[in-house]
């Protein structure tokens, strides 16, 4: 048996997984904030295969961070949260490769971000950026996962940018989030964190794999851990919406 052969012999019991990591092995993801969410979320990826994986943040690991953020530790204190990152996913498998990047402030970063990407997570902590990240996703149709999550609550929801009409039905994350107040900072259990950063990894590797089921296409899901519930709704494009309207026809 191939170590590669070994690796991956759980996941390709699986049927529907059986060659998915040859896929994965071509396959490049960005994900964007790699804290309570985004830290977990790479490495599961990393788990599963995904040959190159690029982050981006600008924050330093801090002593807070550390009772939900479980890919980072004591030692990291201080270190940015991107070759942290990279750090342990090279002692998981050497073979991913691992680009960092700091903050994306503007069109051209995110631009030389993005080039050659098959999906973007957009995993950030306020939703003024995901707003914005999320026109640049639009404007180069990229598959875009969105999740966020805080206190007991999270939002997890596929916005396929790529599809030719998935705006004209679900619209763009700005459609959904435009007028809401941007959420109050609340305290957050480390599972709470962890079983969002999960489900979103788990999301983007069904439908990188292509076997993503058509009842989670074009839905938002809100999860509520206190109660261990979710609700999940479809997307629609709100009329008018300045985000996604010259990409709708």
């Amino acid at each position: 048996m191939s170590a590669a052969t070994e690796r991956y012999a759980r996941q390709a019991a699986l049927p529907e997984f059986a060659h998915s990591h040859e896929r994965f092995a071509r396959t490049r993801v960005g994900v964007i904030g790699v804290g309570g969410l985004g830290a977990l979320c790479s490495y599961l990826l990393a788990g599963a295969g995904i040959g190159e994986l690029r982050l981006s943040d600008n924050d330093e690991v801090s002593l807070s961070n550390l009772h939900r953020q479980v890919l980072y530790d004591l030692s990291m204190l201080g270190q940015t949260k991107t070759a942290c990152a990279k750090q342990r996913i090279a002692a998981l498998d050497p073979a991913i490769q691992v680009n960092t990047y700091g903050a994306l402030t503007d069109a051209a970063s995110f631009a030389n971000f993005a080039k050659g990407l098959n999906m973007v997570l957009l995993l950030t902590d306020t939703q003024s950026s995901r707003l914005t990240l999320s026109d640049w996703c639009l404007a180069h149709r990229l598959p875009t996962l969105i999740a966020c999550v805080s206190g007991y609550s999270g939002m997890l929801a596929l916005f396929n940018y790529a599809a030719p009409q998935f705006i004209a039905q679900h619209g763009c994350y700005r459609c959904l989030c435009a007028d809401n107040p941007e959420p109050a900072v609340q305290g957050i259990l480390g599972p709470t964190a962890a079983q969002l950063s999960a489900a979103t990894a788990q999301l983007a590797l069904q439908f990188l794999n292509g076997t993503l089921a058509d009842k989670l296409q074009g839905c938002l899901t809100l999860y509520d851990f206190s109660t261990q519930s979710t609700r999940r709704f479809k997307l629609k494009r709100a009329a008018g919406c300045g985000g996604c309207r010259e990409y709708a026809d």
